[in-house]
């Protein structure tokens, strides 16, 4: 399956809780709410078009990876990568096309 990263739009939210539910279960941990999700949309650190992607492959949401100013100040980032671990395409998808870059200075 090819899949292809983008940015996440609202319209996406739905789509979103659904693949993170997916790697909820495989992680054991609790899943996100369609709140919280459509909730990343207003963060005023994070610039979901600049740094967050998700991962479409056979017309459906597989993945979101994203790297969040945690902040605002630009001195501390997190990281984060959810998708079914068993897949790989998704994950590279996430994680090479969230443009996250680390400097050291």
């Amino acid at each position: 399956m090819t899949v292809e990263p983008r940015p996440p739009r609202r319209g996406d939210v739905a789509a979103i809780v659904s693949a993170l539910d997916a790697f909820a279960r495989s992680a054991e941990v609790e899943p996100e709410t369609q709140g919280e999700v459509e909730g990343w949309f207003d963060v005023p650190s994070l610039d979901l078009a600049r740094d967050a992607r998700v991962a479409v492959g056979a017309g459906r949401i597989a993945g979101y990876g994203g790297v969040d100013n945690d902040g605002g100040e630009g001195t501390q980032f997190r990281a984060d990568l959810r998708v079914d671990p068993k897949r790989r395409a998704p994950q590279r998808a996430c994680w090479d096309g969230s443009g996250a870059q680390v400097h050291v200075v």
